[in-house]
């Protein structure tokens, strides 16, 4: 999918771009801040969802909108998401059909939420939709992390301490609901430990016939059960060769 973003206003620019590439991982984004340039890049290539700013100048004569109502023309299967300032240009946003309108600033979550409704509307098939992240309640709120950045999750006392590459974070849920969310890259090697197999490093037995387990990307270590090293190892090895 390509998602087009405009609004003069880079931080913000930013900010979408960000929140969109970690909610819809398979995307691909272009971002500008002109009407001018967003024309441009419809005119290459095809635009599934644009998120544009209502207000693109500081006198606002030139409109978001005015360039919507001709890309809509170009192309009829485009959505909309609708970012601005003030909620006085709603009504006038229905020209163009938006998916929906955020008034700055923009709460994240709903940004995520308008996102992910979205995707689900606009694909027939959503079971072909492969997510590649994890949307976790922690202690400052919700936040979506990628598969690929996540090494391991320990349970600690009454949260679940979730290791990835950038930092530590601790999810308010139970690790029986986060497994749930998890693809086959996850084993729950302990009771209180679940390792994402690719960042494992090694593996090292210990006295009490448990396992010791290194990843990669982090110095922390995860502990394998004796009573599932096989249904672990087998896994395991059919994991690293597919």
């Amino acid at each position: 999918m390509k998602i087009l973003i405009l609004d003069d206003d880079k931080a913000i620019r930013d900010y979408v771009e960000s929140v969109v590439k970690t909610t819809l991982t398979e995307a691909e984004t272009f971002v500008v801040s002109s009407g001018l340039e967003a024309l441009e890049i419809i005119e290459n290539h095809q635009i599934d969802l644009m998120c544009l700013d209502v207000e693109l100048d500081e006198t606002k004569e030139v409109l978001g909108l005015d360039f919507a109502k001709l890309i809509s023309r170009v192309s009829k299967t485009i959505s909309f998401i609708v970012i601005s300032a003030h909620d006085k240009y709603a009504v006038r946003s229905f020209e163009i059909h938006p998916f929906a309108y955020i008034v700055k600033p923009i709460d994240e979550l709903e940004l995520i939420r308008v996102l992910q409704e979205w995707v689900l509307l606009a694909y027939d098939n959503v079971d072909t939709i492969e997510p590649k992240s994890i949307n976790l309640n922690t202690k400052k709120g919700m936040i979506i992390l990628p598969y690929d950045d996540i090494v391991y999750f320990e349970k600690h006392k009454r949260y679940i301490k979730v290791i990835t590459t950038a930092g530590d974070h601790f999810s308010t849920e139970s690790l029986k609901d986060i497994l749930e969310k998890l693809d086959n890259r996850f084993f729950q090697t302990y009771q209180s430990f679940v390792v994402n197999m690719s960042k494992i490093n090694s593996l090292e037995v210990l006295e009490n016939r448990s396992w010791e387990i290194k990843f990669d990307d982090v110095p922390g270590t995860a502990l394998l059960s004796r009573y599932k090293h096989k249904e672990f190892f087998d896994k395991f090895e059919g994991y690293k060769t597919t």
